[in-house]
């Protein structure tokens, strides 16, 4: 038990360090974002590996979905999406709504880098519908994936009249709730974040783009 529990705080340490290198990283602080990522490559693995065999599944899952967020952000998308699929695989049906949705907003990212319009589509809805299932539609998660959702659908000629209504809905619930940096994020972005970038940045993505 003690050799357990002392692997397991091994692991948590690296999993920490390296989820706050990636935020750093992702935040802009990296020249070349890609090269950055296999500089740390191995480090990234190994810490992987800690967490694997210290029994910490969730912080493993957690490590790859940043890691997918940061690889998209670098234009890699074959290898954001394979992480994120291994996370909703894992995750699918056996966590809470909002994590479900959270790794289904990077998924419909990466589905539509990858130019799988309609895969993005059906990831985004079924986020949108568990996050409003959770939260209702007053919450900066709903209004995220609703954003996205609404300028994805417009960006390919399709009619998102029905996830604008919703969209609208969720302002006028917000209301006084909703700061500056959400309106200018979401609502005037042309390519507003998705939920996982949002969510993984903790609202410092606040007027920067992404797809």
């Amino acid at each position: 038990m003690i050799a357990s529990a002392t692997a397991s705080t091994i692991a948590s340490v690296d999993s920490q360090t390296i989820r706050w290198e990636l935020e750093n990283a992702l935040n802009g602080n990296e020249h070349d974002l890609g090269a950055w990522m296999d500089a740390t490559g191995a480090q990234r693995h190994m810490a992987a590996a800690r967490l694997k065999g210290a029994g910490d599944l969730d912080g493993y899952f957690e490590l790859r979905l940043w890691e997918s967020a940061a690889e998209l952000e670098a234009g890699r998308v074959e290898r954001a999406f394979a992480a994120v699929r291994e996370v909703w695989v894992a995750v699918d049906g056996r966590v809470p709504y909002s994590a479900q949705a959270l790794v289904l907003s990077q998924l419909a990212a990466c589905s539509r880098a990858r130019g799988d319009f309609r895969g993005a589509i059906r990831a985004a809805r079924r986020s949108e519908a568990l996050l409003v299932a959770g939260t209702g539609d007053a919450a900066p998660a709903v209004l995220a994936v609703r954003a996205w959702l609404w300028r994805c659908l417009e960006a390919h000629g399709q009619n998102g009249d029905g996830v604008r209504t919703r969209l609208d809905r969720t302002v006028a619930a917000m209301q006084d709730s909703m700061s500056d940096g959400m309106r200018r994020t979401f609502l005037e972005n042309e390519a507003p974040p998705h939920w996982a970038l949002v969510h993984l940045l903790r609202w410092q993505c606040v007027d920067r783009h992404a797809s």
